[in-house]
């Protein structure tokens, strides 16, 4: 309707853009709207379809706030509030940006010292963040079709963002994290950075940090390790039955033996050639290589004892009983168990189809870009690891 296309339109980045350069600020961020100046703004031209569009998105969007408000007062009602008593700058008030930490701090104190109850604030922190990554892009949206509709090009609409309250920065930028998020599983402050520089969005390096601190406690992104972010949560899982017979018979044979496995058929998921036999990698203290080695072989393995390229050509056989067995370092990620960690076992890939010609190389880079966007991983050590074994980071990841 024609009511809801104004609301639309009034509440349009470019619009707010006009509101900053005409009208009087007060205090607290708030603006003084004058019947004088608020005459003075131009209501766009727009045709019945477009009246239509905007008019829908705008409902719609409002729509997302009534039900991110609904789920809030059932939270502060479930904490013993009453709504009405509640102010908006109770961080209660907003779970989808609230730490855990705070919550479980400010609600004990509501509830006279008893323990919170951390699924309550879990439920309503991960409904309501949902609600606000639809609310951002129903938004972004808006904005896009209003520019067009004043006849704004993509610099004018750019500058519009820069000139945008900062509320309104927050949304253009969690609008950019959901593009960047569309393109990749994992991404980087780097490009974060890039992104906001295309879009000429004004922001100091500090404000930004905060915008992503929030972005993570709401659930719209990840932290992936140091300068990482991902819109995955769930970790990447490797099966473990390809490594629980070598685990189980080096534990029994060895139990003092600090070590830790992985093996090709842990990548089948991701692979687009399925390799016809596996290959188990063994990580032990270098000077136990040979020791180990000899007692594998007692057993009944195959073993081949940190072979390069000839040895391995002559040696390695893949099959259920080969086993590699490379020196550990202390530089390699943490292991679960005796089960190599995936950050590890990625980077291992990339090395070992170097040295034993495991699969074609271009399928090494895709069993990595697949993986990664199966599930989270902190790929600040998948980056770290491979810089340290001397791997090019731009050869096999092609966005910094």
């Amino acid at each position: 309707s024609a009511d809801w296309f104004l609301l639309g339109v009034l509440n349009s980045k470019p619009v707010w853009s006009w509101i900053t350069q005409t009208l009087s600020p007060l205090r607290g961020g708030y603006w003084e709207f004058r019947a004088q100046y608020l005459e003075q703004l131009p209501i766009p031209r727009a045709s019945a379809s477009d009246r239509e569009d905007v008019g829908k998105l705008a409902k719609q969007a409002q729509t997302l706030h009534g039900r991110r408000r609904a789920l809030c007062e059932n939270f502060i009602r479930a904490l013993g509030l009453d709504p009405a008593d509640s102010g908006s700058r109770n961080p209660l008030e907003q779970p989808w940006s609230l730490a855990a930490d705070d919550y479980a701090k400010r609600a004990r104190k509501q509830l006279q010292g008893r323990a919170p109850d951390m699924k309550l604030y879990e439920a309503a922190r991960d409904e309501t963040a949902a609600l606000t990554e639809q609310i951002a892009k129903m938004e972004a949206e808006i904005d896009s079709r209003v520019a067009a509709l004043y006849g704004l090009d993509a610099e004018d609409q750019r500058w519009a963002a820069k000139s945008a309250p900062v509320e309104a920065k927050q949304t253009v930028l969690f609008d950019l994290l959901g593009r960047l998020k569309a393109r990749r599983a994992h991404f980087s402050h780097t490009e974060v950075q890039a992104a906001v520089n295309d879009a000429e969005l004004s922001l100091t390096d500090e404000t930004l940090n905060v915008y992503l601190s929030e972005a993570t406690k709401q659930g719209i992104i990840h932290d992936a390790g140091r300068g990482w972010y991902s819109r995955l949560s769930e970790p990447l899982q490797l099966d473990s039955q390809p490594v629980q017979k070598l685990i189980r018979a080096t534990q029994k044979a060895l139990p003092l033996l600090d070590f830790c496995a992985w093996s090709t058929a842990q990548l089948n998921p991701w692979m687009h050639h399925l390799l016809a036999q596996p290959v188990v990698f063994l990580y032990v203290p270098r000077e136990t290589l040979e020791s180990v080695g000899d007692t594998l072989r007692a057993q009944g393995w195959e073993v081949s004892v940190n072979p390069g390229k000839k040895e391995a050509a002559r040696d390695v056989r893949p099959g259920e009983k080969m086993v590699v067995l490379r020196p550990s370092n202390s530089k390699q990620p943490s292991p679960s168990g005796h089960q190599a960690a995936p950050e590890q076992v990625l980077v291992e890939m990339l090395l070992e189809t170097e040295a034993l010609a495991l699969m074609d190389s271009s399928e090494a880079k895709g069993v990595l870009v697949r993986a990664t966007d199966a599930g989270w991983v902190k790929l600040s050590e998948v980056k770290r690891f491979a810089e340290f074994r001397k791997l090019e980071w731009s050869d096999f990841w092609p966005i910094n």
